[in-house]
């Protein structure tokens, strides 16, 4: 009896430090534009970090807006590495920027949310 607990307890253990330790952290998870000219290019960065043990994958990201564009340096980040999210905000629209980036990843957790904000004054 105590033999089938210790290797029950020993596969548990196991299982449980095989699985993929992996984290990923941001430089920060909010930027703010401030306020910006219509047509003004409008660009901000985020840095992310992978300090786990394994790699991580940038499966996809998603924005509640169409004026948002994404340049990743590398989808896959290695222990370790930093890698660098460009966000560009077309200010062709003026309003007030109250947006959201999602970050979809193999890590746990595997969703990150970032968002945005500022304004775009009106065209002169």
């Amino acid at each position: 009896m105590k033999t089938n607990f210790l290797i029950l307890f020993l596969s548990i253990t196991s299982i449980f430090y095989a699985q993929k330790i992996s984290k990923l952290e941001f430089d920060s998870n909010s930027k703010d534009y401030g306020t910006l000219k219509y047509g003004e290019h409008a660009q901000c960065e985020f840095y992310i970090t992978n300090t786990g043990k394994e790699n991580v994958v940038i499966k996809s990201l998603k924005s509640n807006s169409r004026n948002i564009e994404f340049k990743l340096d590398d989808s896959l980040i290695k222990p370790g590495q930093k890698i660098k999210l460009v966000v560009i905000y077309n200010t062709e629209n003026p309003d007030s920027i109250r947006k959201t980036i999602t970050v979809f990843t193999d890590a746990k957790p595997s969703v990150y949310t970032l968002s945005l904000k500022g304004r775009v004054l009106p065209k002169p």
